[in-house]
């Protein structure tokens, strides 16, 4: 779970974040689909860190430097990962509790 954590932390589309590196290679449609994805997956697993996530994303989308045609393999790899790790934050942890 935290290493999901960490991970999707590190997709906020800001400063030096890997979020934003991906960011860079989206077109203004692709980053608004992104932003839809990250609504679906916090509506769906109610992860809390997707709120930050959501917020950075909308104001990368809204602020308007996004290149003309976007990497179409950037979006997925982006929409998956926050997919997939969106998911892995809900694993339960096996044991540990009284």
């Amino acid at each position: 779970q935290l290493g999901a954590f960490i991970n999707l932390f590190n997709l906020i589309p800001v400063w030096q974040l890997d979020g934003a590196r991906g960011f860079h290679a989206l077109s203004h449609v692709q980053r608004w689909l992104a932003v839809g994805v990250i609504a679906l997956m916090w509506a769906l697993t109610s992860e809390p860190l997707l709120i930050l996530l959501l917020l950075g994303a909308a104001y990368s989308a809204w602020r308007g430097r996004a290149i003309e045609d976007g990497d179409i393999t950037a979006w997925w790899q982006y929409a998956g990962l926050v997919a997939v790790l969106s998911f892995m934050t809900r694993i339960a942890v096996p044991g540990g509790g009284p």
